[in-house]
Parts: structure tokens; sequence; C-alpha cells
């Protein structure tokens, strides 16, 4: 598309300017330096022109229009398609941006020439005048949070007068300014402060190098230093772009860098310094500790003070940045409590360690005792300066208490040692398991416990909530749900409810079940955990339907109960890929990135199948979810026969009247289904073709292990006479 019919933007003029782009993360302070450029009369500013294509366009595979009327499919990832978007940003190169990205208020109105094309729309008179007024303009600026420093050497070597301004924050700050977002943030904070700190190394790898490649264009900035000082920082970034501040971006570092917030994404700060570090009363102190971990090559890249008391952590006059010198910032003055901090002397110590070590190692004879004594200088600083990290999951008791829940007065102690039969479904998100569970929900004598692992996973997990149990016991959650969620899965099973998690116990999906819809509008009252409990322990059937646990997370179980059995439900992980993107509530990522993912925990999720199968032979099942849609009252009684039940009248009429013509389909997440067959296959109508090539080719080993068959072409793919999978029985003799 580039290279053809290009508009008249790429002119001789076009090199004249000074193209900029602002490379940051999410909650680094990026939008405020941002406004240095927006307030520029003489400036094309663009707020996150790759938001669309990496937020919207690329998570849920959606067709990119260009003005030309060209149309394709996103890549994978938006590195690349985001790359062109910038150079036609900064090049006025309007022809080649999609017309999502051109159609996206959220980012069009928060840059102020760009406020006329966000109320007008991607028009022809429009796109004209947006080019005319680029065209204009001496600097072109465009702030990303999206794409890594490497990612630009491609423009770098094209545009000599690009220039890169790399803007850092202290981790600590940025993750707990996410946590504070809610509705933007949704991973488990020491998963992302892994990937913030993983970003931020990579990103002053690569600025090291870019320094020497590209002298004079690359220019890396700590918020902190500018919040300290923002109008000399403002002249310092002015300066690396050979260009004087104007007035009206003076007038503006000067009042809005000293008047009240609007909002999380407003750009004015009461007290610049003091905003950037609001986060240091606020973060828990565990939450510090634990990364130090992940987060310290980038603690020692950027001068980030890494260890320190919570006493030191909340006294503002405490520095937890040190000084930092590069060839186009300026030195910020160290204050004496900066020079007294255990840090700034390990790293100056270390420093002057070096340089004796640099005059002594040309003398042979010292060599040895050179040697010896930096290391006995570097051990005992780090002997006394120097914490281990805490654990992330830690009782909020004393250290010396069990991690074991004490039973509470009010809740009735339950044998855990029954004869009831213990049932795990174990599936993936739109695989079909909320029908199967309802062939256990139907059955009176049986307890169905709908996702309890949804609170651990979903809530508590990623939001570094505190658990609390019954007693009153609160803990911190782990890094990864899977642990103790599977222990809450044990404790449902044998009905102890002293294990079980408060969240848990009152999350709204327990409606979802019958049974357990009546202790959920009773309450988690002493005489309705009671009466749950009881009603538990009576049943002869419990099952669960959990999409969090792996099939080998389940082996201690089947050797600690013989009565445990395990449906293993599997699904074309096409069909569940295709399900899960109209349910954007619930679908964050490309498609293909999370069918790699998915196909992946099958594959695990298969083998472990199958050396369980050899070591518990009677207590696995493996089914298929279209062969259960095609044939469900036949599958029903083989999953009754499996547990040793006879099938029960009320479920035998409830999957007749629910899988056949007669029912009406339900909502997404509801099990009603007028055809299940014509259901399960329904995703061949609508998944784009190119992603059925990119995911057979990178589920080949699943089709393989489980039977399914590659679309050889989108004729094949649309036609429901031509089957996707091998008979069971074919596909069984060819697996043995």
């Amino acid at each position: 598309m580039r290279g053809q019919n290009r508009m008249s933007s790429t002119s001789s003029n076009a090199r004249n300017t000074t193209k900029v782009i602002i490379l940051s993360y999410m909650r680094s302070g990026s939008s405020l330096l941002g406004e240095l450029f927006n307030t520029n009369d003489d400036a094309l500013y663009v707020f996150e022109p790759l938001w669309y294509l990496c937020v919207k366009a690329v998570p849920a595979y959606e067709q990119l229009v260009y003005l030309n009327g060209t149309v394709r499919y996103p890549d994978t990832s938006c590195q690349d398609l985001g790359r062109n978007i910038l150079e036609s940003f900064l090049t006025c190169d309007i022809e080649n941006i999609d017309v999502g990205t051109l159609s996206a208020a959220w980012h069009l109105e928060k840059s102020l020439k760009l406020q006329k094309l966000a109320s007008c729309g991607p028009k022809p008179t429009c796109i004209k005048d947006l080019v005319r007024t680029c065209q204009k303009t001496a600097v072109r600026a465009a702030k990303i949070i999206r794409v890594r420093l490497s990612d630009l050497k491609p423009l770098l070597v094209k545009y000599p007068e690009l220039k890169v301004i790399h803007l850092v924050r202290d981790p600590r700050g940025i993750l707990h300014s996410r946590i504070e977002i809610k509705e933007y943030y949704r991973l488990n904070p020491l998963v992302t402060a892994e990937e913030i700190c993983g970003n931020m190394k990579r990103d002053s790898e690569t600025f090291k190098q870019f320094r020497v490649f590209f002298p004079g264009r690359v220019f890396q900035l700590r918020y902190e230093d500018f919040s300290s000082e923002p109008l000399l920082y403002t002249e310092q970034i002015f300066k690396f772009l050979n260009l004087s501040v104007p007035a009206r971006t003076k007038a503006w570092v000067v009042e809005n860098t000293h008047r009240q917030t609007n909002g999380a994404f407003d750009t004015s700060r009461n007290d610049s310094l003091k905003t950037a570090y609001r986060w240091r009363h606020l973060i828990p102190m565990q939450t510090v500790e634990a990364m130090i971990g992940p987060c310290k090559t980038a603690y020692d890249e950027l001068l980030y003070v890494d260890k320190m008391s919570e006493r030191e952590l909340r006294d503002k006059n405490f520095p937890l940045r040190l000084e930092m010198c590069s060839d186009n910032m300026p030195a910020v003055s160290t204050t004496r409590a900066m020079r007294w901090s255990p840090a700034w002397r390990l790293l100056h110590v270390s420093k002057i360690s070096t340089r004796l070590m640099t005059i002594l190692i040309s003398r042979a004879w010292l060599y040895l005792v050179t040697v010896l004594t930096l290391g006995a200088v570097l051990t005992y600083l780090f002997t006394v300066h120097c914490r281990q990290p805490l654990l992330p999951v830690i009782p909020s008791q004393s250290s010396q208490e069990s991690l074991s829940v004490t039973t509470p007065r009010n809740v009735p102690k339950i044998d855990t040692e029954d004869s009831a039969k213990k049932v795990i479904i174990l599936s993936y998100m739109r695989s079909g398991t909320s029908l199967m569970g309802k062939l256990f929900d139907e059955n009176d004598e049986a307890l169905y416990i709908f996702e309890p692992m949804w609170y651990l996973c979903i809530v508590a997990v990623p939001g570094f909530r505190q658990i609390q149990f019954l007693n009153g016991t609160k803990w911190h959650p782990p890094p990864s749900c899977s642990s103790i969620g599977l222990r809450e899965v044990e404790s449902y099973l044998t009905c102890d409810v002293r294990e079980i998690t408060t969240g848990s116990l009152s999350q709204f999906w327990m409606q979802n079940a019958r049974r357990t819809n009546t202790f959920y509008r009773c309450g988690l009252k002493p005489d309705c955990i009671e009466a749950f409990a009881a009603d538990c322990k009576q049943a002869p059937l419990r099952a669960v339907k959990v999409i969090n646990l792996r099939v080998d997370h389940v082996t201690g179980l089947l050797d600690k109960y013989s009565n445990l059995r395990i449906i293993h439900l599997v699904r074309d992980p096409r069909g569940m890929i295709q399900s899960r993107i109209p349910m954007k509530e619930y679908y964050y990522y490309s498609p293909t990135i999370t069918a790699s993912s998915l196909c992946g925990d099958m594959l695990r999720d298969v083998r472990a199948f199958h050396r369980l199968s050899r070591l518990y032979p009677q207590q696995l099942l493996q089914i298929r979810y279209e062969d259960f849609a095609e044939s469900p009252l036949q599958y029903t009684e083989k999953i009754y026969h499996f547990l040793g039940f006879a099938l029960p009248g009320k479920v035998k009429k409830w999957v007749q009247e629910n899988t056949h013509a007669q029912a009406q389909d339900s909502s997404g997440l509801g099990t009603a289904r007028a055809n299940s067959s014509e259901t399960a296959y329904k995703w061949r109508k609508s998944i784009a073709w190119d992603l059925t090539l990119a995911m057979d080719d990178m589920c080949k080993r699943v089709y393989k292990a489980l039977g399914y068959v590659e679309a050889k072409s989108e004729k094949m793919l649309r036609n429901w006479d031509t089957p996707l999978k091998v008979p069971l029985n074919q596909h069984t003799k060819h697996r043995n």
C-alpha cells in the first residue's frame, strides 16, 4: 500500500519538519508531556494514534478499511501496522491511515488540531483540511504507549529528522496508578509489574544502542525529574529538538503544574512532584517488596532505589531516585538525604571501586588484593543494606501461625471422609461447560457448583485483594490462582466450608445453580452457612465446573480421593475463539494470541489426560463438545454410567427439551440451545478465513490429538456437510 499514490504530504518540505515520538508506558505521565506539543501553535500533536488498532481492531480481528478502499485484516500484533500509522501521521500521508483510527473520537479529541476531524469524521473534505493543516506545521509529534523502542528503528533510519523521547517512571508509581483505574486494569499486579519492568529494561537497553547509532536523536527522561523541575526540563526537551520554547507552552507549564486535576487522564497537576509520588502513601508495602525481584534490573538501569523500609517509603524526604546524568539531560542536584541514603552510598562506592580496580589491574602484584578487597566491601554493603523481598502470599496473622484455617465456632466441622461421588468438569471458556453442568444441576440428588474459582481468578488475584475466610483469617493472594483455587474446589467437593473464601461463597455466579442460589439469597449468616454445609453433605453426587484449572493440577486430588471423577470437555479451538470474540467484556487480546495460548493449554491437558488415564483408568473421561451436541441424550447416559448412577428422568427430560428445536436459544452464557448440533458449528459461518488459516497452523498438534480436521479451503469451512472432525472410533483407533 505504501509507496503508491502517496499524497502530496510527502513533498520535499516534509524533510524540513521536526518529527517527534514520545514513547512511554500507560500511567507514566506521557499525556502531561504530550501537552508540551499540543499547546504549540506550530505543532501537530497526535494523542495515542495506535489506540484503535491495538485496543479495538487487533483484539476483535476486525477488518481495516482505508480511504482508498483497500481492506485487510490486522496482523497478529499491532507493532508493524502501528509503525505505518505513525509514519503516516508524521508525514501527513493520511490516505494510508485506516478509517477506524481516523474515526476514533476518544484519542482525536485530545489533540487540538484533530478535534475538527473528530466531529467531522473521515469525509473527503475533512481529510483534505487535515492534510493542509498537517503540512503547514513545523513540528509533528505523536505520543504512544503500545510499541517498544526497538520497533521505531526503521523510522529512525528512514527519517533523519525524527527524534524520540523515551519517558520512564518509577514502576511502582505506574503499577499503583493502573490499579486505581479499575476498568483499565484486569491482571495480577505482580504479572503486570513483570511486564512493565521487562519492557523498561528492554527499552533502556535499546536506548543505549540508539545513542550510539543515532547520536543526538534519542532523549531519555524520568517523569519524576520532569515533575520536580517542569519548566527546566521543558526547556531541555525543546533544546534537544533544536527549538525554542513557545511562550504559550511555557505559560501552560507554569499554570498546569500548579493547579487542581480534573480526572485520571487530565494533564493539569496541582503539584506535579507531589502527584508523581502520591503512590508512596497508598501502595501496600508487600507490593513494593514483591516488585524488587522482577524490577531489580529496571531499578538499576534507571537509578531508582529498590530497597527501603516502610518508614522510608512513606517519608517524602527520603529520595527514591538517584542522580542521573546523560549527554542530553541536566544533572539534578543530589540532596543531603539522597547522599546519605544506603542506595546512594552503594552506587557511588561501586563507582569508586570500579575506578580503583581499573588503576590497580595493570599491576599484577596488586590484582588479587584488589579483588578480595572489593568483594569484602560489596558483600558488607549488600549484607547491611539489602533485605530479601517478602513473598506475595502472606497470612495476615503472626508468621508463627499455620496457613491452615481454624474452625470458626459458628460453622460446623464437616467430615471430609465421605462416600459421595465427586466430579470436576474441567474445560475452557466457551467450550460448552455450562450446558454440561446443567446435567448435574437438574439432578435433585446432586449439588452443582458453577465456577467456584471465579472470584479468586477474576477479582482477588488480578486486583491483589485480600482473601478472607469465614473465621476472619486474611491472606494476600498468590501471583497465580490455580493453587489456592484447587484448594477451593476441593473444599466444595468435601463440604469443608471452613476452607472456602467469603468472596467465593458470595459471588453472583452462585445464582447459576439451583441449590447454591438458595444459599446465595440467604447470605453468609451462620444459620445459612450451616444449612449449606448440611445440604452439601447430604448430596450423594457433588459436581463443580471450572475453566481455570489444567488437567495436571488435579493429580493430587485423584490420588487422594478414589471416588473423584474428572470429565475433560474439549471443543474445536476455532469454535471457542470465534465464540469469545463477540463477548468483548470478556475478551481483551488478539484472537491469534489467545488461540496460541488456548491450544497450548489444550495440548498440555491432552497429554496429562493420557498420562493420568493410565494411572487412574476408571476416574477420567474425555468428551468432545461436538459429539455431545450431536447426540446429547446418548452422551448424557454415557456420563452417568461413567459416574455409576442411573440417569434421572428429570435430567433426561431437560436434555430433550433444551437441546432440540422446541428450545429457545438463551443468552451468551445460558444453556438452552434450539439445536445443540447447529449451535456447536455456528462458528463456521462467521469466523474469518484468515483467522482459520492462522489457527490451523498453530493448533495442528491439538487437532491431531483430538481428531479435528484442518479446513483445506474456505468452501470446505463454510460447507456444514463436510465434517471438521474425525469420527470418534476412527480417531481412537488412529491414536492407538
